[in-house]
């Protein structure tokens, strides 16, 4: 296929005499009169290279260049001019252009320029395309049923333009996932753009979102993270936490014609991801309905780790393999007996916290990673592996767990390790007397037994004499 320049001159005869010259070389060549022009084709059209003179009106070369580094940073720029300075080029070197050549044309150098850029880029891609390939998202790693139907589903519809929700617990990849769905769908050249909505006070999250002026006007330049990543993906996560203003805004948008254009680089696809059920957010008038329905044309849930234990000493060997090239690190092995532990284990972080687990026995385990290891260095809290009461030593790590999630940013997980921390102690404390504990922490007796089926609890076994 033939690399795809535009080019961008006020006059008309330098426009035709480059377009005579790379269609000559083999090049497929797009014209733009100015800065304008050339915007309006990047938003319809995907090129290899830009060739751009710097004094042109409405906008000129300068400009554009600063919008291409904002949002095409994959697409070498060369800055042509009759009125080049070393001032002019330094400038235009340090917004990213590739090269600065000036007027009159020196057509070797031009060419060589040309080819050079177009080299190093494929370089780049190539590049980006290996570490994308080695960094496939471990997510997706199993033979487990749920996520055989996961990666059925992702493979038909990633492909298309739709607009997909997904749905999982904490730790589950749903980012990760997103990413995946962009690597696969046609606009896999353009950006991806992810914002969390839970990270943005609410009162900003609509300027962050959007900018300033109309999302659906005719604005060129880039402002908010929707205007960022036109012809690309937008992945809004923890949708959820998106206020009411904000929601009205997105449906407004999503209900455009501009989105309704299939593939048309004109718009972004918008994938959106929650970890708190939206269904009941509705019912609690907490979360529109329109926009549900908007965002859900196909809904992906992620199962959690505890649903797919199956896949645990896949998923422990590939986060294994990666933290010892990574740390340069010796070849590590996990020993039958560590891994039916790590198996038996309840991660209520998921993979995130497999991951950090994992990394953890790397770093402080021997060269073969034991039952022992996993029970010294992973134990979760309350439980020792062998029904006893927890050492000193245990009752630390455990806080420091706790603690460690305070580094997390997510404040459902340190919810749900310190209330798993405070109920299995209350039961401890009650010799696991379900109507005791119940009252005493003030909940009914089936929210209890609710909760020990969650964390995945287990009542320490009888001593027996003999």
């Amino acid at each position: 296929m033939n690399m795809r320049i535009l080019v961008v001159d006020d006059e008309a005869s330098i426009r035709d005499s480059l377009n005579d010259i790379l269609e000559a070389e083999g090049f497929q060549v797009d014209l733009a009169g100015d800065g304008i022009q050339a915007l309006q084709l990047l938003v319809d059209e995907e090129f290899d290279l830009i060739l751009s003179d710097i004094k042109m009106p409405h906008m000129d070369g300068m400009e554009l260049l600063s919008h291409c580094a904002r949002n095409y940073a994959h697409l070498p720029v060369i800055m042509i001019s009759a009125h080049g300075n070393v001032q002019t080029a330094v400038e235009a070197t340090k917004l990213g252009a590739f090269d600065f050549i000036t007027k009159p044309l020196d057509l070797d150098r031009l060419l060589i320029t040309i080819r050079n850029a177009l080299q190093i880029r494929a370089l780049k891609q190539e590049a980006i395309s290996w570490t994308q390939d080695d960094l496939d998202p471990i997510e997706l790693q199993g033979q487990s049923p749920t996520l055989l139907r996961l990666k059925e589903t992702l493979q038909r519809v990633a492909p298309t333009d739709v607009r997909i929700l997904i749905s999982g617990q904490a730790g589950t990849g749903k980012e990760w996932i997103a990413r995946f769905i962009h690597r696969l769908s046609p606009r896999s050249h353009g950006p991806f753009v992810s914002l969390n909505c839970a990270t943005i006070p609410a009162d900003n999250l609509e300027f962050k979102l959007f900018g300033q002026g109309d999302p659906v006007g005719n604005n060129l330049l880039p402002k908010g993270y929707y205007n960022q990543a036109l012809g690309g993906t937008l992945f809004l996560d923890e949708i959820a936490d998106l206020p009411g203003p904000a929601q009205l805004t997105l449906v407004r948008l999503l209900e455009s014609s501009k989105n309704q254009g299939g593939t048309n680089r004109n718009g972004v696809r918008i994938l959106a991801g929650s970890q708190k059920d939206l269904v009941q957010l509705i019912d609690e008038e907490k979360f529109r309905l329109d926009l549900y329905h908007l965002l859900s044309v196909i809904l992906v849930h992620l199962p959690s780790l505890n649903q797919r234990r199956d896949d645990i000493p896949m998923l422990a060997g590939i986060y294994l393999n990666r933290i010892c090239k990574q740390y340069q690190l010796p070849t590590l092995h996990f020993e039958p007996d560590a891994l039916r532990t790590l198996q038996a284990l309840p991660w209520t972080g998921n993979l995130r916290e497999l991951k950090n687990a994992v990394e953890r026995l790397a770093i402080l385990a021997g060269p073969n990673i034991t039952r022992k290891d996993v029970q010294r260095y992973i134990l979760p809290i309350g439980l020792d592996g062998n029904g006893e009461e927890p050492s000193e030593k245990s009752k630390q790590m455990e806080y420091r767990s706790i603690i460690a999630t305070l580094e997390e940013d997510n404040f459902q997980r340190f919810k749900e390790l310190t209330e798993r921390f405070f109920v299995e102690r209350k039961l401890k404390e009650f010799h696991w007397n379900i109507a005791k504990t119940a009252e005493s922490i003030g909940i009914q007796r089936s929210h209890l037994y609710n909760k020990i089926e969650r964390y995945q609890l287990f009542k320490p076994k009888s001593k027996t004499s003999g």
